[in-house]
């Protein structure tokens, strides 16, 4: 059993991650890979610097981020800066399932004639399984489809958005759990995740099909594009 300061930290990191702002914040941090100030930061989510303050307080509670003191050569009060703490610091429970997840991505990689179909199909097969049938053998209708996809991504740790692009909807991943990962063997994850969202769109009744998962159209965002099958008249 966890100990109680453990679980508080826990729950302090589902605080913090659940605010959209904060989420922001974090990635901004992560693909800067160094010390930013808060007024940097605040210009960059256009938000007051006392506001991110206030983010960056719950984040560092929460084990997310680290301040620094730095002192001016000349006079002058210091200043505090942020970065990101090491993903493994803050989540050192994930390391085991990232070790896991690499040994079976070099088994594909090894054993199958077509990784990247072995890779889709395995993530199809699981998102079958994560995804509610229909009680009747009529499909969901595409909004329950999507917000069902949205949540469940959400819960894996996608940190995903949904937002309309003409006839088709986007769904902005900001957070891959194994992005590290898919930057060395993006043919194997990025195939399973998109194996894993057609899964789900399947097991839903069809009302919303895919059309494509684009990996790292930013450092720290791949975006799902996703479009109704069905007429919404």
């Amino acid at each position: 059993m966890a100990e109680p300061w453990m679980r508080d930290r826990g729950d302090l990191r589902y605080r913090a991650l659940a605010d959209p702002t904060r989420r922001r914040l974090l990635r901004i941090l992560d693909d800067a890979g160094e010390e930013m100030h808060p007024a940097d930061l605040a210009a960059r989510v256009g938000l007051h610097v006392n506001t991110v303050r206030g983010h960056l307080d719950l984040m560092e509670k929460a084990g997310l981020v680290e301040r620094k003191v730095v002192s001016h050569a000349g006079p002058g009060r210091p200043h505090v800066v942020f970065r990101s703490r090491p993903r493994d610091a803050r989540s050192p429970e994930s390391e085991g399932y990232r070790f896991l997840a690499e040994i079976l991505a070099s088994s594909i990689h090894v054993d199958s004639d077509d990784p990247r179909r072995t890779a889709q199909d395995a993530g199809r097969a699981w998102g079958r399984f994560l995804a509610t049938r229909p009680p009747s053998s009529a499909p969901l209708p595409p909004a329950r489809v999507l917000e069902q996809i949205v949540t469940t991504l959400a819960e894996l740790g996608f940190g995903p958005e949904a937002t309309a692009a003409g006839d088709q909807t986007e769904i902005l991943l900001h957070g891959c759990p194994f992005r590290e990962m898919a930057r060395a063997r993006g043919d194997i994850v990025c195939s399973v995740h998109e194996g894993l969202l057609r899964g789900m769109l399947d097991e839903m009744g069809g009302s919303v099909r895919m059309e494509a998962l684009e990996p790292f159209v930013e450092p720290s965002l791949c975006i799902a594009r996703v479009s109704s099958s069905v007429s919404q008249s």
